[in-house]
């Protein structure tokens, strides 16, 4: 694998590789999580930027609180965060979470295709200005999930992506293709979220947060079972869901009036 920690990067390109199992399975160390690239800025002065990851396949077996890809900053330090990058045109799957990003600022993941995750294929915690488009999250086999989940971010947008849960049964996670928590200014626009089996679109506490142009397809059955399309739930103010298809139709309770979430244009079926 590849770590970076305790350094200041620049101009670094990590593309062609075929990178793979730097995890507790290859190596024994259950304690500390691990990732086929693993990016820490949390030590005093560490940066990095400018980094292009791209045209790589990342594969290895799920680990405990492992990751495909990992970049970390705790946000304590007074320099700059992990920005300026470009991940583009990988092939990522199978750990915990394919991909995890905290505390990055400015980062673009487009064309990936993210697949088998033990939780999450994309995890974004306290980040801001990410761009995420055209990337497929899918499970692949039946014993992985698969799931976006973004919380605590800001001034972001998911764009053109598709998200799709394959077993009409769920998944043993139980989370939702996309997950949006303690959000402010995010767009999520033109997506495709196909979950005969869970919920697939959850948004919590969130605010100026629009949901637009999107398909969220679940089953009839899955509103008898207890699991909408669409849940919009906790405390907000100025969101906004326009011009979406949403099988099952949205019910009376899907929508909780204290996330003051402006309904335009949406469809069932």
């Amino acid at each position: 694998g590849i770590r970076i920690e305790r350094s200041e990067v620049r101009n670094l390109q990590i593309t062609g590789n075929d990178i793979e199992y730097n995890n507790d399975a290859t190596h024994g160390i259950a304690d500390d999580p691990t990732a086929e690239i693993y990016i820490d800025t949390t030590a005093p002065d560490a940066t990095v930027c400018e980094v292009t990851i791209a045209s790589n396949t990342i594969q290895a077996t799920v680990s405990r609180g492992g990751a495909n890809l990992r970049i970390v900053e705790d946000g304590a330090a007074a320099g700059r965060p992990p920005g300026l990058f470009a991940i583009t045109g990988n092939v990522v799957g199978s750990q915990e979470t394919n991909v995890h990003l905290t505390g990055c600022y400015g980062i673009t993941l487009t064309g990936n295709n993210i697949y088998s995750a033990g939780r999450y294929n994309l995890h974004l915690d306290n980040c801001r200005q990410m761009i995420v488009s055209s990337n497929q999250f899918r499970r692949h086999t039946p014993e992985f999930g698969t799931g976006v989940l973004i919380e605590n971010c800001r001034d972001s947008v998911l764009s053109a992506c598709h998200v799709l849960d394959e077993e009409t049964a769920g998944q043993e996670s139980g989370v939702p293709l996309l997950n949006l928590r303690r959000c402010e200014g995010l767009t999520v626009t033109g997506c495709q979220l196909v979950a005969p089996g869970v919920t697939c679109l959850v948004v919590e506490d969130c605010r100026d947060t629009l949901v637009s142009s999107c398909s969220l397809f679940g089953q009839d059955a899955d509103k008898a079972a207890g699991k909408p399309a669409l849940r919009w739930a906790g405390s907000g103010s100025g969101n906004q869901l326009v011009a979406c298809r949403i099988r099952p139709a949205i019910g009376d309770n899907d929508i909780a009036a204290t996330a003051n979430v402006q309904q335009l244009g949406n469809a069932a079926g």
